[in-house]
């Protein structure tokens, strides 16, 4: 099995009217989905919730070009990789969001589908 395509999709709800909270008010909410296909057919998703524009950014033009043709199932060796990639940027907030629970999440349930 190997990665054929990741993409990052941005998920954007409007609240009709919205809602106040102690930092101000609410008027949307934002997150990403990534999604991971394989050779197989097979599809993982994943979801990260930070800034949407950074986490997209992170996946699709640093990360999924890096990581097509790479077996899925070995989730620590990529994750291992795509932390290396972003160290310079990635140790916390969107881009570690990214990994963590876009890309990372997303191969686990490819692992899970491949029945490793």
């Amino acid at each position: 099995m190997n990665i054929t395509d990741i993409e990052s999709l941005t998920l954007r709800f409007e609240y009709d009217e919205g809602f106040r909270y102690a930092a101000g008010r609410c008027t949307a909410r934002v997150t990403n989905l990534v999604r991971v296909r394989t050779d197989t057919g097979a599809v993982g998703l994943g979801a990260a919730y930070s800034h949407p524009s950074l986490v997209h950014l992170v996946i699709q033009d640093q990360l999924a070009p890096m990581l097509l043709d790479r077996d899925p199932t070995r989730v620590k060796e990529l994750w291992d990789f795509m932390y290396r990639l972003t160290r310079w940027y990635g140790r916390k907030g969107a881009a570690l969001s990214a990994l963590g629970f876009a890309g990372a999440l997303s191969l686990c349930r490819l692992l899970d589908k491949a029945g490793k």
